[in-house]
């Protein structure tokens, strides 16, 4: 026997009329976006950084760019960069995580390096904790309007069914969605508590950086094992998996390549000074 969720809808309000309504996953991106700005200020504070490193601006910009790339890898995996429908197939083509996650990222440092004369490595280890922290909370929103990004069918006494969502289900199925936000926050302590721990002899610029994207896929190569997506490398896996091993293979060989030629040389050089 799951869980009959009822609550969960699109809409938080809507005016009588029903010409204004207030959308659930657009409120939980807000919301999102303010945690992770309280977060943000309050690093920066602690590790002393100067007023040229904005938390507002080195948040909002990622986002919006966050919110445009995982648009475009939607529309790119389905297919519909004609749109035949126009406007309708950007607002129905749904968002993809891992394209929002690429481009907010290249945006984000690219902005870092022409607004600051702050190292660009401890800048973005020291903001990356933010992209779990944000998406956990995007992640509460996907759940609380019912998109569709639940899990398949289970007999688990925690399935729960969506009567009233965006997309409805009467069946049982895995809330996802609430297994990416725990994932998700797990992610974020640990990233930040790595960070908390860092002083001048141990500090090893981007491994913050290269953790991040390696955590994040590998909570999201298992996630996909109870959803539903098309299975279309080899038979076995999802194109989300394969995109996270590629990341998790590219942030571990250069991480080898940092330790062997970068991160061994500035321990030398303090160790002999």
């Amino acid at each position: 026997m799951g869980i009959v969720v009822e609550f969960v809808q699109p809409t938080l309000w809507q005016s009588p009329n029903g010409s204004f309504r207030i959308a659930v996953w657009g409120s939980f991106v807000i919301l999102g976006t303010f945690i992770s700005y309280i977060f943000l200020r309050t690093v920066y504070s602690r590790h002393k950084l100067p007023k040229s490193v904005s938390p507002f601006e080195y948040l909002v910009v990622p986002v919006a760019a966050g919110l445009v790339g995982s648009k475009l890898h939607s529309l790119i995996d389905k297919g519909l960069w004609t749109l035949p429908n126009g406007f309708a197939d950007i607002k129905t083509s749904g968002m993809y995580w891992q394209g929002g996650m690429a481009l907010g990222v290249i945006v984000f440092l690219t902005f870092v390096k022409f607004t600051t004369t702050e190292p660009l490595a401890r800048i973005s280890d020291i903001t990356m904790p933010t992209i779990p922290l944000g998406y956990g909370v995007g992640k509460l929103g996907c759940f609380f309007s019912g998109d569709g990004c639940y899990g398949e069918p289970t007999s688990l006494p925690w399935g729960m069914s969506f009567p009233n969502a965006l997309i409805p289900t009467r069946q049982f199925v895995h809330p996802v969605p609430l297994y990416e936000f725990i994932l998700a926050w797990i992610c974020a302590w640990i990233l930040w508590k790595r960070s908390e721990q860092w002083t001048p002899a141990t500090y090893r610029p981007w491994d913050n950086t290269l953790w991040t994207f390696i955590l994040v896929s590998i909570t999201r190569f298992f996630i996909e094992f109870v959803r539903s997506h098309r299975l279309v490398v080899a038979g076995l896996l999802t194109s989300f998996q394969m995109n996270c091993l590629l990341a998790i293979i590219g942030s571990l060989l250069i991480r080898m390549y940092l330790a062997k030629f970068v991160w061994i040389r500035s321990f030398d050089s303090k160790k002999s000074n």
